[in-house]
Order: C-alpha cells, then sequence, then structure tokens
C-alpha cells in the first residue's frame, strides 16, 4: 500500500515496531512530536491515524470496518489479529527452523531472506527518532541470518548462506563476520578470485571510512583464501535427523 503522507508513514513505522499493545499514546507523541503543545499534538496524533485507517482501507468507517489500526483513551496499536508485519512473518518463519528437515529449512531460509530488502528506515535515518528502532530491528535480523550465512554445506545450501550473508552485508557494510561469510561462500562456490576481491576490497574501505584495520581473525581468513586450493564441495546432503 502506498503511504505518501510522511507522518503518516512513520506512525506506521511506530506501530510497526513498537510491540503489540504496549504503545501508550502518550508514548507514540513523545516520539512523534515531542515539542508540540498537549493539545495540538493529541490532534495530530488522531488525524494521522484516521489517515493512516484511510490508507490501509478507503472506504474506512468507524463502528462499521475492520480496525486494522487499535486506538483507544490509552493506548495506540496494530490489531494483531488482523495485521502481519515482514518482521512478525521472519520470527514466525525463524521459529519453524530447528524442526525442519534440509529441504523445509531451505525453504523456510529462502522465505525470511526474501522478506529482508535491505536497511530498514533507510529514508528516514535523518530523523531523530529513528536511530533507536532502526538498530533494534536490524540487531533482529542479524541474529536470525546469521548462523544461516556461516553454515553453508552443513546446515544450509552454499547459495541460500550466501543470499543471508549478502542480506547483512547490505544492512551494514562493515559487518565484519557477515563479509566473512560472504566471502567463505564466494569460495564454496569456486569464486575463489571473487571472494579475495571482496575482502581486499573491505579492508581498503574499513581504512579509508573509518580508519580501522580489520581483526586479526579477518586477516587470518583473508590470507586462507587467498592461498588455499579451491575446495572440494560434497553435493550431497547431510543425513537429516528430522528425517531419520
Amino acid at each position: 500500500l502506498p503511504f505518501d503522507k510522511m507522518r503518516v508513514r512513520t506512525l506506521l513505522v511506530v506501530l510497526a515496531t513498537g510491540g503489540r499493545g504496549t504503545l501508550t499514546r502518550d508514548m507514540v507523541i513523545d516520539t512523534l512530536w515531542p515539542d508540540t503543545d498537549a493539545d495540538a499534538a493529541i490532534n495530530n496524533l488522531n488525524q494521522t491515524v484516521f489517515q493512516l485507517r484511510r490508507c490501509i482501507d478507503p472506504n474506512y468507517r468507524g463502528g462499521d470496518s475492520p480496525e486494522y489500526v487499535i486506538s483507544n483513551a490509552d493506548h495506540v496499536g496494530l490489531n494483531p489479529d488482523l495485521v502481519r508485519t515482514d518482521l512478525d512473518e521472519i520470527r514466525a518463519l525463524h521459529t519453524r527452523l530447528p524442526g525442519a528437515d534440509w529441504h523445509q529449512r531451505q525453504a523456510l531460509a529462502r522465505r525470511t531472506i526474501d522478506l529482508v530488502r535491505g536497511e530498514f528506515l533507510a529514508d528516514l535515518r535523518y530523523e531523530d527518532w529513528t536511530g533507536v528502532q532502526q538498530l533494534a530491528v536490524h540487531r533482529e535480523i542479524r541474529d536470525i541470518l546469521l548462523p544461516i550465512a556461516a553454515a553453508p554445506t552443513s546446515m544450509f545450501d552454499v547459495d541460500v548462506s550466501e543470499r543471508a550473508a549478502g542480506a547483512l552485508v547490505g544492512l551494514d557494510p562493515f559487518d565484519e563476520p557477515a563479509m566473512l561469510a560472504l566471502a567463505n561462500c564466494l569460495a564454496l562456490g569456486g569464486r575463489r578470485v571473487a571472494a579475495r576481491n571482496l575482502l581486499t576490497d573491505y579492508a581498503r574501505r574499513l581504512r579509508a571510512e573509518i580508519d580501522e584495520d580489520p581483526s586479526q581473525e579477518f586477516q587470518s581468513a583473508a590470507a586462507e583464501v587467498g592461498t588455499t586450493s579451491q575446495p572440494t564441495i560434497d553435493r550431497q546432503r547431510p543425513s537429516d535427523p528430522a528425517r531419520a
């Protein structure tokens, strides 16, 4: 759905990342209109809630239409019975991974990665209030994707791990473990030159943009990628206890 008005989009972001049923009206007002007179801020919130409802349901009529956005005297939130966010879906998929067999695990991981479409709140990064939400979402996504990126051949297909690592680098181009995982996947896929170039470019950017040197672990891994002969990949699927 298009959310062309900035304050409607920002309200949606706050509600989507703030938890279900836990945001008071004062919390939302303090986030979006901290310097506004109390009466004006309440009016802003009420108008924006209505506009958000109309964006979701152009024919919205109070009392007759489904309440995708719940708003009462104390709280504002997305209706958990009617609204599901990408972040909700990622969490749900993640909980299904431990009990999945090999083929199910690849499908669940691919679906998870498909839902990560780049830096969260990229177009709102200069707003004062977005930093906390962005860091929290990025941290949660990283905790889910990094184990996928770091386990090619043992738990995931190399291409699945490579996509997970690439998604993480898209969120943070200076995520060293993600960069190492991506290089490892490239090497396992026979693209050792690309892996070596990736690590070399990362080290150069780290020194040029942050004035830091890569960690010793990174330097050791980069040296191994540059000197080790091309690995032989066992194409046979590992035995899967879930299917035994």
